[in-house]
């Protein structure tokens, strides 16, 4: 038996709460992975759900397709203030519609709702990846989970009422039974699901869904040496299948709004295709980077990756001898990541949205390194993490007193004394196990991140949002006034949600003035800086609200040149 300095039993030392909390925890959590992600989105997202008005531009564009969708009926052609959008596809407003029919209600919470069952579908569609490449390690699939929800930039798009959640679970589910399928020498029922899930991305989000999941599945399949398999009969009726869906859907549009709308929307994909096609994009260095910065904290795995190794790994022999080596399943997730950026590289378009494409395959690549890491290396990782929130704290204590805004933002404030003793918590934890360190991340990013989304953005409402302009111009417009919009570039419908009805819309001061010389009382919604460029104003303009907000209301009665 142990014995203390004065010769008597040693006291066995008691374990710290908060570590047989981490502990209990992992230990559910390993039973249960899809419950305790979806746990840690929904922790994240349904407190903020009432938090703030709609802000970008996407959002109030999308909400006025909504109120198109509930108001006129146009449930397969979408309109945006009385005119085609072709931007995008029914796919996402289908579910707003659904939501917003069943709460009775188009509030701005229905948006985030949606984006929430969005994250919710991404995190689980994560764990299932993993569970698939990995079917009887249960560690990594909760940590790819976790790795997900960690993620800074994946925190704040659960909380941007877009589309894109959902458009990555869509290729993700996609991607994971093109693996199962392709693994065997023929799989019906899972190539058929394969396509399907494929279909579904593009009705969210449009064909890069179809073109991901496909050109992940054909390199993979060169990669292990078997391209011929695409040529067989389970492929073929995916195939049918997928083509099915969009024709019913593409039949559908044709039978509501005939010819026209299929031509608004073959020239809008036509034009971005024949723009790519005749110049040569290359935006990889612009992917990396910013991967890199919205990875983190996990883009800090760089510093601690022991790559000599890694790089003897890509040796010719060796990468010869990992081509037939298992089942594949991890070449396939590092493929279904390297494939679309290359895409997305040489496209014009670039969005830093369609990273979530292959979010939830590099979630689990990133599960792997961090449980492959040697315990002096992974202790170095969750050293640098610890240090990088530590470093947060005064940087938030600042950003709260000097800002862009000008004003005290009290939800920083918040939010760094909330981050102190979590931060200061996972240093001291730095050299404990990755069952005891995990647990206490997740709830770090979780509870810090809920006074952001519950103080700091709700503030920013009347800089942000178009509601305040649209509340100051209502009892002008319920007076009989003529409202015009000075459209901002070109988006289209962002005043039209709040304002609750159809603007017409001008581009540039000239055609402003001619439209309303005619005009005796008007009301012309704009974005500040439109306003803050007229010096003088010309006669007969006056601002009637709100002062210092990005978009303002300004009221004409008998305007002149």
């Amino acid at each position: 038996m142990e014995r203390s300095a004065t010769g008597g039993p040693a006291q066995i030392r008691a374990e710290p709460l908060a570590s047989r909390w981490a502990g209990r925890a992992w230990g559910w959590a390993l039973a249960h992975p899809y419950l305790a992600i979806s746990a840690l989105v929904l922790l994240q997202t349904v407190p903020a759900l009432w938090a703030r008005e709609l802000w970008w531009l996407d959002e109030l564009r999308h909400a006025a397709v909504l109120s198109e969708l509930l108001d006129h009926g146009h449930w397969l052609a979408l309109f945006l203030n009385g005119e085609f959008y072709p931007d995008k596809p029914a796919g996402y407003f289908w579910l707003l519609a659904a939501l917003s029919l069943g709460a009775g209600t188009q509030a701005p919470w229905i948006h985030f709702l949606a984006v929430a069952i969005g994250a919710v579908m991404m995190a689980n569609a994560t764990v299932w990846l993993a569970r698939i490449v990995a079917p009887d390690d249960r560690r990594l699939a909760l940590v790819a989970g976790i790795v997900l929800v960690t993620g800074l930039f994946f925190v704040e798009r659960m909380h941007y009422p877009r589309m894109d959640p959902h458009f990555g679970a869509f290729i993700a589910w996609s991607l994971g039974a093109f693996f199962i399928a392709l693994s065997c020498p023929l799989a019906i029922g899972w190539t058929v699901a394969a396509f399907v899930f494929a279909a579904c991305a593009v009705l969210v989000k449009g064909p890069v869904g179809f073109v991901f999941p496909l050109l992940t599945a054909l390199a993979w399949l060169v990669w292990r040496g078997r391209p011929s398999r695409l040529f067989r009969v389970d492929v073929a009726c995916g195939l049918a299948v997928f083509a099915a869906i969009l024709g019913l859907y593409g039949f559908g549009l044709y039978r509501a709004q005939g010819a026209a709308y299929l031509q608004a929307l073959a020239g809008d994909v036509g034009t971005r295709t024949m723009a790519d096609a005749f110049r040569l994009y290359f935006h990889l260095p612009h992917y990396v980077f910013m991967l890199a910065y919205r990875w983190l904290p996990w883009t800090l795995l760089l510093l601690v990756l022991p790559w000599t190794g890694l790089l003897s790994a890509l040796r010719p022999a060796r990468l010869g001898a990992a081509r037939t080596a298992g089942d594949g399943g991890y070449a396939f997730l590092v493929l279904s990541v390297v494939a679309p950026l290359l895409v997305l590289t040489f496209l014009r378009y670039v969005s830093m949205n369609f990273l979530l494409c292959f979010y939830p395959a590099l979630a689990v690549l990133t599960g792997r390194v961090v449980l492959d890491l040697g315990p002096r290396r992974a202790a170095w990782f969750r050293s640098t993490v610890a240090g990088l929130f530590v470093l947060g704290v005064p940087v938030m204590i600042v950003i709260a007193w000097r800002n862009y805004y000008d004003f005290f933002i009290v939800g920083n404030l918040v939010a760094a004394l909330v981050l102190a003793p979590f931060a200061f918590g996972l240093w001291r934890w730095r050299m404990a196990d990755w069952d005891r360190w995990l647990p206490m991340l997740a709830l770090t990013v979780a509870t810090v991140s809920l006074p952001h989304f519950l103080l700091t953005l709700p503030a920013l409402d009347i800089r942000k949002s178009t509601r305040p302009a649209c509340e100051a111009a209502r009892p002008y417009l319920e007076a009989g006034w003529s409202p015009l919009v000075l459209r901002p570039g070109r988006w289209s419908g962002v005043f039209q949600y709040y304002c609750g009805r159809r603007i017409p819309e001008i581009v540039g001061w000239d055609a402003l003035l001619d439209e309303i010389a005619g005009r005796d009382k008007v009301v012309v919604l704009m974005q500040e800086g439109a306003w803050a460029q007229l010096e003088p104003n010309p006669g007969g303009f006056r601002l009637i609200g709100p002062p210092g907000a990005r978009f303002v209301a300004v009221a004409c009665e008998g305007c002149r040149r």
